[in-house]
C-alpha cells in the first residue's frame, strides 16, 4: 500500500470518494462516481459490439478488474492498492498528479527522470574531464598530453565497467581526483624510465578550477598536516601533492585491477597490455616511441610495470 495525498486544487467535489483504475503509459487514473459509472458502461458496451476483438476484449476486462474505490481521508490523503503500485512502477519514484483530458491522473514520469538522469551524467563527465585536464596539465609537461588524458580516462573507464577498486559505479569526486593525479603520476614515473622525461617531485593544485572543496578531499590528506596549513588549505582552496597519503597505494589498486581486467588466467599477458598501452602514449606521428633510448631503458619501463607501478 502507497499513501498519496490528493492536492486540495484537486480535490473539490471529491468529498464522496473516489475509484482508482489503470490508466495508459503506466498511469493511475482517479475517477469520480459518477466517471466511474460512465466508463463501466461505455465499456462494457464497447466489449459487446460485434466489430470489437478478443484481444481488445480482453484489454477492457484487465483494465476494468483493477479498479478500487479509495476513500479520501479528512487530510486528503488516498491509499493505493499494491496491484496498483506495482502497474505504475510505483518503486521507481515518486508519482505526480496532472490533468489528461478532463481526467485526475498519476504518474512517474519516467521519461523526464531519464532526462535529468542523462543530463546530470553529462555534467559528471564533463567535471571527470575537467579533473583529469587540468590535473596532467600539473603534473606533465608533455606536448601529448591529450593522449595522456585519454589514457587515464579510458582506465577509470574500465575500473568503473568493472567495479574494481579504486573506482566503482558512482564514485565520488574525490576518487575521480585522485585516481586522475595516480594516472597521471604512474604516466611520468613511466615517461621517467623510459624516456629521462622530466617528473617535478612537488605540484599544487588550486581547486576552484575543478569545482572542487578541500573538504571534499579532507579524508585523503595525510594525517600530519598542521591546523594552521589546514586552515590555510581551506581559505585558499588548494592543496600539494605532498598532502595527500595514499597516492601510491591508488597506482597499487589501480595495477591490481587492470592485470584483473586484462589478465583473465595469464597475468603475463596483462602486464605486456597495460606496458603497451602506456608505450602508445608516447607514440608520435611517424610511429616511433623508442628511438633514441636503450634496451636497458625498455628493460625497466616494463619492469616499473611488471612491478606494479
Amino acid at each position: 500500500m502507497l499513501k498519496i495525498l490528493i492536492p486540495s486544487t484537486y480535490r473539490k467535489g471529491l468529498v464522496q470518494g473516489v475509484f482508482l483504475t489503470r490508466g495508459p503509459r503506466k498511469s493511475l487514473r482517479l475517477l469520480t462516481k459518477n466517471q466511474y459509472k460512465d466508463s463501466v458502461q461505455k465499456s462494457e458496451a464497447y466489449a459487446r459490439q460485434a466489430e470489437t476483438s478478443d484481444r481488445e476484449k480482453t484489454f477492457l476486462q484487465y483494465m476494468l478488474s483493477g479498479i478500487v474505490e479509495a476513500p479520501i481521508d479528512t487530510q486528503g490523503f488516498i491509499m493505493l492498492p499494491e496491484h496498483l503500485v506495482r502497474y505504475m512502477d510505483g518503486d521507481k519514484g515518486a508519482p505526480e498528479w496532472s490533468v489528461t483530458k478532463g481526467l485526475l491522473e498519476l504518474r512517474i514520469d519516467h521519461e523526464h527522470k531519464k532526462l535529468k538522469g542523462l543530463m546530470i551524467e553529462a555534467l559528471q563527465e564533463a567535471q571527470r574531464n575537467r579533473i583529469y585536464e587540468y590535473v596532467y596539465s600539473q603534473v606533465l609537461d608533455y606536448i601529448e598530453r591529450d593522449t595522456c588524458v585519454d589514457w587515464g580516462i579510458s582506465v577509470q573507464e574500465d575500473l568503473e565497467k568493472h567495479n574494481l577498486p579504486p573506482m566503482s559505479a558512482g564514485s565520488k569526486i574525490s576518487d575521480v581526483f585522485m585516481c586522475a593525479i595516480a594516472t597521471a603520476t604512474i604516466i611520468g614515473e613511466f615517461g621517467e624510465i623510459a624516456f629521462n622525461n622530466y617528473l617535478p617531485k612537488e605540484f599544487e593544485f588550486y581547486l576552484d578550477v575543478v569545482d572542487i572543496k578541500v573538504k571534499d578531499i579532507e579524508h585523503l590528506l595525510c594525517s600530519d598536516i598542521s591546523s594552521d596549513e589546514l586552515s590555510r588549505m581551506h581559505a585558499k582552496n588548494y592543496m600539494r601533492i605532498r598532502h595527500l597519503d595514499d597516492v601510491q597505494e591508488y597506482m597499487k589498486q589501480i595495477h591490481g585491477s587492470l592485470v584483473q581486467i586484462y589478465g583473465t588466467d595469464d597475468k603475463s599477458k596483462a602486464i605486456d597490455k597495460i606496458y603497451e598501452s602506456l608505450v602508445s602514449v608516447f607514440e608520435t606521428e611517424d610511429g616511433s616511441v623508442f628511438s633514441g633510448c636503450g634496451m636497458g631503458a625498455q628493460l625497466s619501463a616494463y619492469e616499473y610495470v611488471r612491478s606494479g607501478f
